[in-house]
């Protein structure tokens, strides 16, 4: 997998979207331990009928991200069910992040 570059600076706040299937149970998460303030995380549904989310539609997940410190970092998001921790994600995302002061 071909990582993503991407430069920022110190308290720049950047988003990562990613796309999720979100009523099947699951969701992307922040797993990172890097010197990154995660800021929000908001679900936009895709397929909705009414005011009802599509069983097996897509959501998009967008995280805000703030940078701390000055440094290069490695930012990475998995999908799995959130009551399944444990369990290996059906996919992985990573960003390398370039902070500058």
């Amino acid at each position: 997998m071909t990582a993503t570059i991407r430069e920022v600076k110190i308290g720049e706040v950047f988003t990562v979207t990613l796309q999720e299937k979100a009523t099947t149970g699951y969701l992307w998460e922040h797993i990172s331990k890097d010197d990154f303030e995660v800021i929000s995380v908001r679900t936009v549904m895709n397929d909705v009928q009414g005011r009802h989310a599509i069983v097996g539609g897509t959501a998009t997940r967008i995280f805000s991200l703030q940078a701390k410190t000055p440094g290069e970092f490695d930012l990475n998001f998995a999908m799995r069910r959130p009551w399944q921790r444990d369990s290996n994600p059906i996919e992985s995302y990573h960003e390398i992040i370039m902070v500058s002061e």
